[in-house]
């Protein structure tokens, strides 16, 4: 298991989350509100970080990340 810092979570995770949270809303036709986005971003940024600190294949990681996306993005819109 790999460690999660402050750091990491600040300055890859949550940026990173943001670009797939509003490529999706932009994509599906939904408009990216910055409030949606950010919210969303702080929300699922620590548990993606969660979810890749476990030694799972690459593959596997991005399976279990989508659906966590879709059920947040769903909750607040």
């Amino acid at each position: 298991m790999d460690e999660i810092t402050l750091g990491l979570i600040l300055f890859r995770y949550i940026p990173e989350t943001a670009l797939v949270v509003t490529l999706s809303l932009i994509l599906t036709g939904y408009e990216a509100k910055l409030k949606t986005v950010t919210l969303i971003t702080v929300i699922g940024a620590p548990l993606i970080a969660v979810i890749r600190s476990f030694s799972l294949t690459p593959g596997v990681n991005t399976i279990i990340m989508l659906p966590v996306l879709i059920l947040l993005i769903t909750f607040f819109l």
